[in-house]
């Protein structure tokens, strides 16, 4: 694009902008919520304890712990800590795998006397069991609907490698994503699959499926699964999709020296695929949970737990969390697999002291928000600074001004001023 071009195009938007500004800045801003970090704590007799999920307020966690019986899966609140949400019937495990938006309703898997089984648990109705697809031996839970009614995971067969996606509709039978290769079905080179993520209402599926290449060995796809087809994403695996399915998060296979090397990306409807970065040139970035809004990604990199914004790009939680607030003594942060709706709380994995702990991070969500160019935290947190900064990084090019994420030329322009006002409008709540 023509450096001129650009600040012509800014120079024109930006007096408008200011005067729609008004006297609103100080409604369009969030109250800062305290820095801190929680230790999830384990279940009596356990050592260790995991999370994997975080609900859309942030007050709710599931995971899993060791306790005195064997892994039992978890919900925690702030009020009430853990609570074991038990096993099915002859089985010797548990793990809470996905919670609901208000964390009143957790999917997970759990051994049982018939093998694996995917489970539904509520405060009300207890562990649940999910039934396999007909035919087949055993289901695993992935990942719930924000009203808990639709389960994501998997169903497989006898024999190993045998797993079809599965999505579970309250009071409905199983659901085949799609038809295992060996009885036909629309993709007959795709061999086994499983539902990693749901949108909140349950009608978008991030699907990761086992391939058959052309010179017949195995690959990987990731594919974002609707009730009316499947689309390739451009990634090998999914982990994440947003609120309501335009985003998703995941990783590529993008090399193999003595052990896999994979790139973290994010993808949307409207931008296709973008690569986040390591944290090192020799860094594994593996993206885990995208926010609600789609607009910030959590993972690992190397067995060390990163943030991803536009405006931040890929940061080390570990050296990042502090510069905002958060103390970390004590702490060693390996892996971010939850966030919240807006991306201010993130749940994750690491060490205290050297005990492996589940822990639940809360930072001021005008930190993640994207209209907050400057990244400030002090009331207000949006204001006219923030049009100041997006108007220089726009002339300067900057990658984080694509706001409306568009691929056609050119890249930068003046919708992204639009779509700019209209975020900083949304506020950073």
């Amino acid at each position: 694009m023509n450096r001129t071009r650009r600040n012509r195009t800014a120079r024109r938007i930006c007096p408008r902008v200011l005067a729609a500004l008004g006297g609103g800045l100080a409604a369009a801003s969030a109250a800062a919520q305290a820095p801190a970090i929680i230790d999830l704590s384990v279940l009596p007799g356990g050592t260790a304890s995991y999370a994997n999920a975080v609900s859309a307020d942030g007050s709710a966690v599931a995971g899993v712990s060791g306790s005195a019986a064997g892994d039992r899966a978890f919900r925690w609140t702030a009020a009430g800590g853990l609570e074991n949400l038990g096993v099915l019937p002859g089985g010797l495990f548990s793990h809470g795998n996905g919670i609901s938006a208000d964390g009143r309703v957790v999917a997970g898997t759990s051994g049982s006397s018939l093998g694996n089984r995917a489970f539904r648990w509520t405060a009300g109705g207890g562990i649940q069991v999910l039934d396999p697809l007909p035919g087949w031996t055993t289901s695993s839970g992935s990942c719930i609907s924000a009203d808990g009614l639709t389960v994501g995971g998997g169903s497989g067969g006898s024999s190993v490698g045998d797993i079809d996606a599965v999505r579970w509709i309250s009071g409905a039978e199983a659901q085949a994503v799609f038809l295992h290769f060996n009885t036909g079905g629309p993709f007959p080179s795709l061999t086994t699959g499983t539902a990693a993520a749901i949108s909140n209402d349950g009608s978008v599926l991030a699907v990761n499926l086992r391939t058959v290449p052309w010179d017949g060995k195995p690959g990987f796809g990731a594919y974002r699964w609707t009730p009316s087809g499947m689309e390739f994403v451009g990634g090998s695996f999914a982990s994440a999709v947003s609120a309501d399915g335009a985003a998703m998060a995941g990783h590529t296979l993008v090399g193999y020296s003595w052990e896999y090397q994979y790139s973290a990306f994010r993808w949307t409807a409207t931008g296709g695929t973008q690569d986040l970065g390591s944290l090192s040139a020799s860094g594994a970035s593996v993206a885990r949970a995208i926010s609600g809004d789609g607009r910030v990604v959590v993972g690992a990199d190397a067995y060390t737990a990163f943030l991803w914004t536009s405006a931040l790009g890929i940061v080390d939680l570990n050296t990042y969390l502090p510069s905002v607030g958060v103390d970390l003594t004590g702490w060693v942060l390996t892996d971010a697999r939850g966030l919240n709706a807006d991306g201010s709380v993130i749940v994750g994995n690491g060490y205290l002291n050297g005990q492996a702990r589940g822990w639940l991070v809360t930072i001021p969500a005008p930190l993640t928000c994207y209209a907050n160019c400057d990244r400030s935290t002090a009331a207000p947190a949006l204001n006219v600074q923030d049009f100041a900064c997006f108007l220089s990084r726009f002339a300067s090019g900057d990658s984080y001004t694509n706001c409306d994420h568009s691929t056609t030329a050119p890249v930068l322009d003046a919708l992204d001023f639009t779509c700019f006002l209209n975020t900083f409008a949304g506020g950073c709540s």
